[in-house]
């Protein structure tokens, strides 16, 4: 992919508590790009941004992972930062090398030491922050406690800009708030959504 300037490049951190989703997060969002043919999984071994054997052997990631995702003539330079807090040197690292950090909430756990570590660190950077609710068809996932607990810690800036479409074993996919359309994905894994 050639950029021809600097304006069509962004740097996204992806950070947050140690297993919410950010790993695979990363790898859906470069197989939705078409960076990538296939859906990676940590639990395959086969996550892009984590290719070291360690990595693979433990199940987590150790160090930032970095990779690309075209986007609409901008390149998308993903940082996939580790979530275990021994390792927050290196998420350090991601964020200030990033112009904004996506910040993994599981919706099942919710808010958790690492997440508002993420947070405080953005605020001394001064980097902005969006917040990605992941394990959305977990049991016990709540979108509004989440969003709820969101809001009360870090402010009503927090705010959605999407809804889940069902809940728990039964969420199918997202109303999406700024564009009025709603997505309902296949449930073979494969991460292939169609607009209803």
């Amino acid at each position: 992919m050639q950029v021809e300037s600097p304006d069509k490049i962004r740097n996204i951190a992806i950070a947050g508590h140690n297993d919410t989703g950010k790993t695979t997060l990363a790898s859906a969002l470069l197989y939705t790009s078409g960076a990538s043919n296939r859906m990676g999984r940590v639990e395959d071994k086969s996550a892009p941004t984590d290719f070291d054997p360690e990595e693979q052997a433990r199940g987590i990631s150790l160090g930032l992972g970095v990779c690309f995702a075209p986007w609409k003539q901008h390149k998308i330079n993903l940082i996939d930062c580790p979530g275990y807090g021994i390792f927050f040197a290196e998420t350090m690292a991601g964020m200030r090398a990033a112009d904004s950090t996506l910040l993994c909430v599981s919706a099942v756990s919710g808010i958790e030491v690492n997440t508002e570590k993420v947070w405080e660190y953005a605020e001394e950077l001064q980097t902005p922050v969006m917040f990605h609710l992941t394990k959305m068809d977990r049991e016990r996932a709540d979108f509004e406690r989440t969003v709820t607990a969101l809001k009360e810690r870090f402010g009503r800036g927090a705010a959605p800009v999407q809804f889940p479409l069902g809940k728990e074993a039964q969420f199918a996919g997202i109303v999406d708030l700024v564009t009025l359309k709603a997505f309902v994905y296949d449930r073979d894994g494969t991460g292939k959504a169609k607009e209803v």
